[in-house]
């Protein structure tokens, strides 16, 4: 019967829209709390919230929603049926991070280890049944980047939990939201373009972040952190983000000057040199850390306030409001990216102005979004 046939689609669609919302909604709380607790000097909740409440679940929320839309066209019901388990997990997942603020960090943990595992099953279903090209390759990279986050958590609980908060949050954040973030742009900027991305150079950033993991959790963090920060370096030719200014200049031939487009495309595509200033500014200060001259602290927020955050408010004002299902000012302003890589730079050395910096960045996007 046609009207069955139809029924796992529709039913999908407004899971994946309520709970992809949930997860948003829910991950900008936390975020807004624990850059309050932070400032009240609540140093450990602020670096619990800001690891499973944000790090983990805005990526997740968003993850949701990427992989059913490139999984739109897929009629299978296996798919259809583990994209609806991995959007509810999105949902469960923001109660597993708040019932960790009273229980403890193992329960967040294995939240995260439940959530991977079915988003990674998911994401690899979608990439089997796609028809090829960056959007397959996409998919696959997304599935690596939650097995990733998966397996880091799990080996960390196992080996007894070393170097703390700290270390498990600059694992997950290179297994988890960097992997993700190479697992998007590599399609989306080419794509957009009609250009495709390096593929076996893609295929290798993962592979890149795995070895990484592993070496820190093994406490080698000097080779870790030189792993990663290569994979950052690399990255930027696997996504073709050398080719902007060649990108730019076809967009800016073929749309009309001060309309929404071409604004979004100028902010879309200039965004993407501070992309890959945040990719160098990772390099410094790993090479500053193997010196000696700065913290893993330092280095997990050179990920955080700079190369996540940049990358982030690069999509941010065409994905939000899709999912939000709010209104759009198309203010496009490069101000609020700026001021993210001014916050990644100054944090191991002025940590109060990288604050308000990071502060005005979001706040700036904000009024981009909304």
């Amino acid at each position: 019967m046609p009207g069955l046939e139809r029924m796992p689609s529709a039913i999908t669609t407004v899971v994946v829209k309520t709970c992809t919302r949930i997860g948003v909604v829910a991950s900008l709380v936390y975020l807004v709390a624990g850059l309050l607790l932070l400032v009240l000097g609540q140093v450990h909740v602020h670096m619990y919230l800001m690891l499973f409440g944000v790090l983990m679940l805005f990526p997740h929320a968003v993850a949701v929603a990427y992989v059913a839309s490139g999984a739109v066209r897929v009629s299978s019901f296996v798919v259809k049926l583990c994209l609806a388990c991995m959007a509810l997990s999105a949902p469960a997942y923001v109660l597993a991070v708040f019932m960790g603020l009273w229980l403890s960090v193992e329960t967040a943990v294995l939240a995260v280890v439940g959530v991977t595992a079915v988003s990674s099953l998911t994401a690899f279903l979608a990439s089997n049944r796609v028809d090829g090209g960056s959007v397959g390759l996409s998919l696959l990279l997304v599935s690596a980047s939650y097995a990733l986050a998966g397996g880091a958590a799990l080996a960390w609980l196992s080996l007894g939990k070393p170097g703390g908060l700290v270390l498990l949050a600059l694992v997950l954040t290179i297994a988890y939201p960097v992997t993700l973030i190479y697992a998007v742009t590599v399609h989306s900027l080419p794509a957009t373009y009609r250009d495709k991305p390096s593929k076996l150079v893609a295929l290798a950033l993962p592979l890149l972040n795995a070895l990484a993991a592993a070496l820190l959790l093994r406490m080698e963090f000097r080779a870790g952190l030189a792993v990663t920060a290569l994979g950052t370096l690399v990255y930027p030719y696997a996504a073709r983000i050398y080719r902007v200014p060649r990108y730019l200049s076809q967009a800016m031939d073929r749309l009309k000057p001060g309309t929404a487009a071409r604004l979004a495309q100028e902010y879309f595509l200039k965004g993407h040199y501070f992309a890959a200033a945040s990719s160098i500014l990772v390099a410094v200060y790993t090479a500053l850390y193997a010196m000696g001259y700065c913290s893993l602290f330092c280095v997990l927020h050179t990920y955080t306030l700079g190369f996540i955050t940049v990358h982030v408010l690069i999509h941010a004002p065409m994905m939000l409001p899709v999912i939000l299902g709010t209104g759009h000012r198309r203010a496009y302003r490069l101000v609020p990216l700026a001021l993210a890589l001014v916050a990644a730079a100054l944090w191991p050395m002025q940590s109060t102005i990288a604050l308000l910096a990071y502060a005005a960045a979001l706040y700036g996007a904000a009024r981009i979004v909304a």
